[in-house]
């Protein structure tokens, strides 16, 4: 088999000082490629023979418009066939595990509410979400919890995934003088991606809001999706903002979705509305840090990063 090797193009960092005098603090971005930065119009037309190049046409893809299309990517990956399907998912929930139900203290200290699977039964498919789960309060609450078994677990791999698309289809992309390539970039807003990948911590989640399960058949317990060892997707522009996109919180029942309908092809599956939690920080922000998000007056306090090896 053979493999295609393609050349990374790293964005520009940081404004910095202007790539032309070297001395001034850089303000203005080329419009045209947004890969160099100069103190004002005069240093720019002095460059322009050089910059002229490998300049070039830039499109420019604002994540404030892109990201349900990174959340179906997220979402899509969980309903692959190279996903393990959750045992939960194979057997019969027996107990009564409805929103009010409150969490189990379990064996190691653990709390969470804990579903029990009647796996001493051969796995099977059921005829609908309440079949599978004949307790819940509503076929609407069996399919929430059906959703959010299916959706956990895997994050790490996923979202690797997921920045590798980013990476080979936008970054291996440039151009220049006389070329008819253009290139293709992120951006938030007016101000190009600098740099972007994953990061680490824990998120604040209740007992309430966590799951754990129960065999049957030999009386073991495992635990569902972990919220200290979680991960999200982090995009940093040249000015120093931050944007955040988690997709793996839907597990832990914060429910907030996104339509992606306008983005999938037509012919791939899709949920019409998919996980996504956006977020975005001011610059000068530090690393073990604990990160809120903001929904109307009220302020939510979501992860707290590792203050060590935190981006990976």
């Amino acid at each position: 088999m053979c493999h295609q090797i393609s050349q990374v193009f790293l964005p520009l960092e940081k404004l910095g000082d202007c790539h032309a005098c070297q001395t001034t603090a850089a303000t203005k971005i080329c419009s045209a490629c947004g890969e160099r930065a100069y103190c004002s119009q005069e240093c720019q037309s002095q460059d322009w023979k050089d910059h002229k190049l490998g300049c070039g046409k830039t499109d420019r893809i604002d994540l404030e418009h892109f990201y349900p299309f990174l959340a179906w990517m997220y979402a899509y990956s969980h309903m692959t066939a190279t996903k393990p399907i959750h045992p939960a998912l194979q057997h019969k929930i027996i107990n009564d595990v409805n929103p009010y139900v409150t969490p189990t203290q379990l064996p190691d200290g653990w709390e969470a509410k804990l579903v029990m699977i009647d796996d001493t039964q051969a796995p099977r498919p059921f005829l609908d979400h309440m079949d599978w789960f004949p307790l819940a309060y509503s076929p609407k609450v069996a399919g929430k919890m059906f959703r959010r078994i299916a959706l956990s677990g895997y994050v790490l791999p996923i979202l690797t995934a997921v920045a590798s698309a980013i990476l080979a289809e936008m970054y291996t992309t440039t151009s220049g003088a006389g070329s008819s390539e253009r290139r293709v970039r992120l951006k938030y807003r007016s101000s190009p991606i600098s740099d972007f990948g994953i990061a680490t911590g824990s998120a604040v989640v209740t007992p309430q809001d966590r799951l754990a399960y129960y065999r049957q058949s030999d009386g073991s317990i495992f635990w569902g999706q972990d919220p200290d060892d979680h991960y999200w997707l982090y995009f940093t522009t040249t000015r120093g903002e931050e944007v955040l996109l988690d997709c793996a919180m839907f597990p832990f029942n914060m429910c907030q979705m996104v339509d992606s309908t306008p983005y999938v092809p037509a012919e791939m599956p899709m949920q019409e509305m998919d996980p996504a939690l956006s977020l975005r920080f001011s610059q000068n922000a530090s690393y073990g840090r604990t990160l809120r998000h903001c929904i109307g007056n009220e302020t939510v306090f979501l992860y707290s990063e590792i203050p060590s090896c935190t981006r990976l």
